[in-house]
């Protein structure tokens, strides 16, 4: 009944009720409607529409009847237990024909089909204002009797003779009220009686009196009186008025409990209430408390943030209730009676999603709550979103453990082409070295550019012949194709070593000389064919040359392998890779 509405044009609906709802809803003596698997309403009884005063084809109307005050958090709860396909209660105000607002208890519970898909929500509305009232009056009449108990003896009694007007008191009564004890036996009147009230309750003290007097039965009421010594004093008088059976008032018989000592009590637990309030709504995070159960008893403004509800949605009930995951809340509530159980406090890491699903984790710690015997009666706790530092903390070590990685691999790369370079002299040595080590930082500093992500392949090939070969020379063909973090540096290497034979002896070295690079494949299989054209005359080598012999080791590096053909007209290499 509550995320549905007035008639929405175009709104698809699932057709009337099945007849077997229809029935029944008619002749139950509850309110009635149906929704859709959706929680859309389009369905009311007719005693709904008898309560609204709505025809029966005025089902938007029904929602109007909602309180605007609570039409927000009964639509919140609703539309909770529609995502989880549970059923659902709640107690709101409906405002009746006449425009007087009677309070009552909603169900509704999912209809499903065979297969246990949700086709309806059936729901029924209860009026409860009888009941809440008659337990509102059993709850102040319990909680003026507990008053009366816990504040120790009597301190005085009076009968007043309603028909003659004598107040008669007992000499307790006279001393509580600052009276003469003298005066108490030859009867007061009630102006001689209230003489010694506080001036600002006398006012309220005589109303209390007469409504007391023309209703008849119980009567209670607190005010301040003047006693010896010349202070006030809180009391309460708790009496009945007894009628005749025409209604004539006859007598009001009463007794006097002092209420100093328990409002004093009562103000200081308030002053610490409004204090515990401040301080827990200053601290940052969340801080909470909860009673053996496990029910929240006191929340600040950062739980209500991360529970996404207002507190006193929340207050009273346990994270199994109010929380949108079954799983995180039983791992807290796991937590928490193992701390309440063990008495021994501790400091975890939890898992709690944020209304919108974020995952995010807090630091909690928690502590067991005693009474003034030590005995635990709870727990008390206070979390910190610690979310962030954790990314950090793992990108960081993640980085750290890629870094170390590639510098290993770097550190093997160098350490190869130190330990296998042919050079004639130091200074050769040295060149040649630089160069390969050149082509090293280049791709390296292509992955950094990436976030270590890759390269494409045209893009690896291009940067090496832009550093050492002449590229208008070269033509390039292939598919737009990804190279994985790990190929790029091996691809790197490679089209460097091709690129500086090529310029040294092979057909760069000529001025019509020409290079054809062409790869195909995808992923990470692909084949590179290299063919030079227009150069020197070449021969197969005797003897594998350093070149050569680590461009096949990269070659297996990349889980592939490497075939040289020595043409009249050139090199053909090809590399192929099928890891």
């Amino acid at each position: 009944m509550i995320t549905g509405g007035d008639d929405e044009p175009g709104r698809h609906r699932p057709g009337p009720p099945p007849e077997l709802f229809e029935k029944l809803a008619d002749n139950i003596p509850q309110m009635a409607w149906i929704a859709d698997a959706q929680g859309k309403v389009y369905w009311f009884n007719r005693r709904w529409h008898d309560y609204i005063g709505a025809g029966a084809g005025e089902a938007g109307s029904g929602f109007r009847a909602l309180h605007a005050d609570h039409a927000e958090r009964v639509a919140r709860s609703f539309r909770a237990a529609v995502a989880r396909g549970g059923a659902w209660e709640d107690t709101f105000p409906l405002r009746r024909w006449d425009g007087v607002y009677r309070w009552f208890l909603s169900r509704a519970e999912p209809v499903r089909d065979p297969t246990g898909a949700v086709v309806h929500w059936f729901g029924t509305n209860t009026d409860v204002t009888e009941a809440r009232e008659t337990q509102a009056a059993l709850r102040d009449a319990a909680e003026r009797v507990e008053l009366a108990l816990g504040a120790g003896a009597i301190i005085g009694t009076w009968f007043w003779d309603l028909v003659a007007d004598r107040f008669t008191i007992d000499e307790p009564f006279a001393l509580a009220f600052g009276i003469d004890p003298s005066r108490v036996h030859n009867g007061l009147n009630l102006e001689q009686v209230i003489e010694t009230v506080h001036p600002d309750d006398k006012a309220g003290l005589r109303e209390a009196i007469a409504a007391a007097i023309a209703r008849g039965g119980p009567y209670a009421h607190q005010y301040r009186v003047r006693r010896s010594d010349g202070n006030y004093y809180w009391i309460e008088a708790n009496g009945r008025v007894d009628h005749g059976a025409d209604g004539t008032p006859l007598a009001f018989p009463g007794v006097l409990v002092d209420l100093q000592e328990r409002r004093a009590l009562q103000e200081e637990r308030d002053r610490a209430q409004r204090l515990l309030e401040t301080f827990t709504r200053a601290l940052p995070g969340v801080v909470y408390a909860k009673d053996l159960r496990g029910a929240m008893l006191v929340a600040n403004r950062g739980a209500a943030e991360l529970i996404g509800k207002p507190p006193e949605f929340f207050i009273g009930k346990t994270d199994a209730e109010f929380l949108d995951s079954a799983e995180e809340a039983a791992a807290v509530m796991a937590t928490d009676r193992r701390i309440m159980e063990t008495g021994v406090g501790e400091q975890i890491e939890e898992e709690v999603s944020r209304p919108g699903g974020e995952r995010t984790i807090w630091l909690s710690t928690k502590e067991p709550l005693r009474d003034e015997a030590g005995q635990v009666i709870g727990l008390i706790g206070s979390s910190v979103d610690v979310t962030a530092w954790k990314r950090t903390e793992e990108a960081r070590e993640l980085l750290a453990r890629e870094v170390d990685h590639r510098a290993r691999n770097v550190l093997t790369i160098i350490q190869s082409v130190v330990r296998l370079t042919d050079a004639s002299g130091p200074d050769d040595l040295r060149a040649v070295i630089s160069g390969r080590v050149d082509a090293i930082a280049r791709a390296q500093g292509s992955l950094a550019k990436s976030n270590w992500e890759g390269a494409r392949f045209e893009d690896v090939i291009r940067q090496e012949l832009a550093a050492c070969a002449r590229v208008e020379h070269v033509h390039l063909e292939g598919p737009d194709l990804y190279l994985s973090a790990e190929q790029v540096q091996p691809l790197s290497m490679i089209v460097y070593e091709l690129s500086t034979n090529a310029m040294k002896y092979g057909a760069l070295s000529a001025p019509e000389g020409a290079v054809s690079i062409r790869w195909t494949g995808s992923g990470r299989d692909w084949k590179l064919t290299w063919t030079e054209a227009g150069g020197p005359v070449v021969a197969q080598p005797t003897r594998a040359g350093f070149g050569s012999r680590l461009i096949a080791n990269l070659a297996r590096q990349l889980g592939g392998a490497a075939t040289f053909t020595w043409e009249p007209t050139g090199l053909v290499a090809e590399i192929e890779v099928r890891p």
